[in-house]
């Protein structure tokens, strides 16, 4: 249950710790697309995890909560939280920005 404060700052787009967050608008029609998701068995775990993810943060949960929550950097949930703000559902499906191609190569 969010408090007072809390809902304010949410409504706005500031986190209780005075950070401005991408703002975060889940569609009905995507909550259920990513409530399926985060329950499959069938889809890579992580991208199960990242609808999870999004899901709290839709929520109200902020970056921080999540972080804790899944065992990652904020700078992680900041990623999701900025890709799905872009891309929508296509942005939890593309992979982390890491390099594939081996250093020196490429």
């Amino acid at each position: 249950m969010l408090c007072a404060v809390q809902a304010v700052c949410l409504a706005v787009g500031v986190h209780i710790d005075g950070k401005t967050a991408v703002e975060l608008t889940v569609t009905a029609e995507d909550r259920m697309q990513l409530e399926s998701i985060a329950r499959s068995q069938s889809l890579p775990a992580a991208l199960s995890r990242r609808a999870q993810m999004i899901l709290r943060l839709a929520d109200g949960e902020t970056n921080s909560a999540v972080a804790r929550r899944y065992r990652v950097s904020r700078p992680t949930i900041s990623l999701w939280r900025k890709r799905y703000a872009e891309l929508g559902i296509a942005g939890c499906t593309t992979s982390s920005s890491r390099s594939t191609t081996p250093h020196g190569r490429g």
